[in-house]
């Protein structure tokens, strides 16, 4: 019976032995076939980097097209216009979030994300991590000891690091108006400042028809005649542009082609006349119905 035993053992082990080398290899192949799959995820990596670059630049060189042709008028009005490159990063702030949930420390009250988003694009960062570059993070205002928190946390969970590499950035246009000799981001901007600075952009971002109405409401008479109406002027022999105003400045000093005069009609519009600026019923419509109309045929003329 003993000598049964043992032989049964020894069966044992040897199937034990055949699982684990079975197990060993199979092992092997898997690493192998992951390797592989990690190569290619890097070369699509590095080939959609390369198309978010050719991207930005297309994008900065149409901008820097836009830019070259806004106009400075008498009140040396300025509006400048750039663009960072992958500088939306609001996905990228949310997917963080989620990523750092069951962080040690607090994390969410010390500003990881923001300081985080402000320093590295997505692929910088996942990069870092995985190659377990604490000083990256230390000089992007990280202690060692919270440095080494975000590597060990973000390691462990590798799928949601691929979900930060792969977050799309858009480039986000800047756009800057001249306040008083400094200039100032759109966003912190008045209404009508903010106006004053996007209408040029408009008229000058495509060659499609435009309609506009009431440009006025948020311009005063300065920036319309310095901006606006400079701006018709050029755009007029390519572009069709339809002005709804009660401002003589626009249709006149902008040498408007054609003005159509409504009076109210049962709570519509009625075409009462229409023609060029220089037809004189139309002239006397203008210096009527706008409140500064002879104003602007003196300035015109």
């Amino acid at each position: 019976p003993e000598l049964k035993q043992i032989k049964y053992r020894r069966e044992q082990l040897r199937h034990q032995i055949r699982e684990k080398r079975k197990n060993k290899e199979q092992k092997a192949t898997y690493l192998e076939q992951l390797q592989n799959y990690e190569n290619e995820r890097l070369e699509l990596l590095e080939s959609l980097n390369a198309k978010r670059n050719q991207l930005f630049e297309k994008r900065h060189q149409h901008i820097s097209n836009i830019a070259s042709k806004l106009p400075k008028g008498k009140a040396d009005i300025e509006i400048n216009l750039d663009i960072t490159k992958q500088g939306h990063r609001l996905e990228f702030k949310h997917n963080l979030d989620e990523a750092f949930k069951g962080l040690p420390r607090k994390w969410h009250a010390k500003g990881y994300t923001s300081i985080i988003s402000d320093y590295f694009t997505p692929i910088e960062f996942a990069q870092k991590i995985k190659c377990s570059d604490h000083d990256s993070l230390i000089d992007a205002g990280f202690g060692y000891d919270e440095s080494l928190d975000i590597i060990n946390h973000l390691t462990e969970n590798y799928e949601q690091l691929n979900i930060l590499e792969e977050c799309n950035c858009s480039d986000l246009p800047n756009i800057f108006f001249n306040v008083q000799g400094e200039q100032k981001p759109i966003e912190d901007l008045s209404p009508g400042q903010r106006c004053t600075a996007l209408l040029p952009i408009i008229l000058l971002e495509t060659d499609t028809p435009l309609i506009i109405d009431q440009p006025e409401d948020n311009l005063d008479n300065k920036f319309i005649f310095d901006l606006v109406v400079n701006t018709l002027r050029k755009l007029k022999e390519y572009r069709q542009v339809i002005v709804a105003t009660h401002n003589p400045n626009i249709p006149v000093s902008g040498d408007s082609e054609n003005i159509l005069v409504f009076k109210p009609y049962n709570n519509k519009s009625l075409l009462e006349k229409n023609g060029s600026i220089d037809y004189i019923p139309i002239i006397e419509n203008v210096k009527t119905i706008m409140e500064g109309g002879e104003k602007a045929f003196r300035t015109r003329a």
